[in-house]
């Protein structure tokens, strides 16, 4: 099958661009490909607990690229051969193009900390039926630690707040929101944190979850450790 315009990844940037080409090429044969069922709106996950309280309200419907007449195939691609302009799937199918988009954003980095892998331990990753099981353990848990404090682990602490948890964040670097932010404003994002309840330590390290068979504490490098 050959399509004049082939976009991996159907989140808001693929199907965007997919919807672009159809706006200036009406006549062009329009392919996304999605490895997920679902697509959802990351900007929107950390919103989820207490301020949507759902995953539905993230989906991203499909009824604007069907009506545009842009084809969508949900499948991993596992190849693409740039000399015979081809994609190919996981299930076996290959799809040839005149133009490739590749959209398929960010996925969560696993940071070296023994004990990633126990029952407990969340990624913020861009799938609704893993989110759904993130939303029901968030729901269930009394003592949430989150390991980073960028805009999404901040985003995240705020709208578990919401929800009356015992929420906790642990960064490595000086300041929350350091990468994002100068000093000061940090300096007054973290005052806002505080007056709300969320505790959260900086210069401090990670360096492994323990439990037996899921997560029950978090341990820093200097040996402390939090439940």
């Amino acid at each position: 099958m050959k399509y004049d315009v082939i976009v991996i990844g159907g989140g808001p940037a693929g199907s965007l661009t997919a919807s672009t080409a159809r706006k200036y090429y009406p006549d062009k044969r329009i392919l996304i490909i999605r490895k997920n069922e679902k697509a959802i709106i990351p900007c929107a996950i950390p919103y989820i607990f207490g301020t949507l309280k759902s995953i539905d309200k993230i989906v991203v419907s499909d009824s604007k690229l069907e009506k545009s007449g842009i084809e969508l195939e949900i499948d991993e691609v596992i190849n693409v051969d740039r000399e015979k302009k081809e994609v190919i799937t996981k299930s076996g199918k290959k799809y040839q193009y005149e133009k490739l988009v590749i959209a398929t954003g960010a996925i969560p980095s696993r940071p070296p900390i023994e004990g990633l892998d126990l029952k407990g331990v969340f990624f913020v990753h861009k799938d609704a039926s893993y989110l759904s099981e993130l939303l029901e353990a968030a729901n269930k848990a009394d003592d949430i630690v989150i390991i980073g404090g960028g805009f999404v682990g901040v985003e995240i602490a705020d709208d578990l707040n919401r929800l009356g948890k015992n929420v906790t964040i642990v960064e490595m670097l000086p300041h929350l929101l350091y990468l994002n932010f100068d000093e000061e404003f940090c300096k007054i994002a973290e005052e806002k944190l505080r007056e709300i309840g969320v505790k959260f330590y900086v210069n401090t390290l990670v360096k492994k979850l323990a439990g037996t068979d899921r997560v029950e504490k978090v341990i820093f490098s200097n040996g402390e450790s939090i439940k």
